[in-house]
């Protein structure tokens, strides 16, 4: 699947608007200019991958929202230590040759 830059400037535009949030407010979360906030919206411009990541965890979704490439909001998945990394990892180490989670 290709990056689609129009699809995720809609998304991004729809969730800020979901938000309440004028391009303004969004170019002072992101440090940049109303105008290209503009131009990303409008898929003449794309995002950075920093600016993606600060875009998800503002609007509480995943990356792969933003890019379309699902259309979960939310993931069913997340790590919120290195505890629970460690637990991870050794569980996929538990699990027979061959075979991963």
């Amino acid at each position: 699947m290709l990056y689609n830059m129009l699809q995720t400037g809609t998304r991004i535009r729809e969730l800020r608007e979901k938000k309440k949030m004028t391009q303004g407010d969004m170019a002072l979360l992101m440090d940049c200019t109303v105008d290209h906030v503009s131009r990303c919206e409008r898929g003449v411009e794309r995002y950075s991958v920093e600016a993606l990541i600060k875009l998800a965890d503002i609007f509480d979704v995943s990356v792969d929202y933003l890019l379309c490439r699902t259309t979960k909001i939310g993931s069913e998945f997340s790590v919120e230590s290195s505890e629970q990394i460690g637990s991870l990892i050794k569980l996929n180490h538990d699990v027979p040759r061959g075979r991963h989670l």
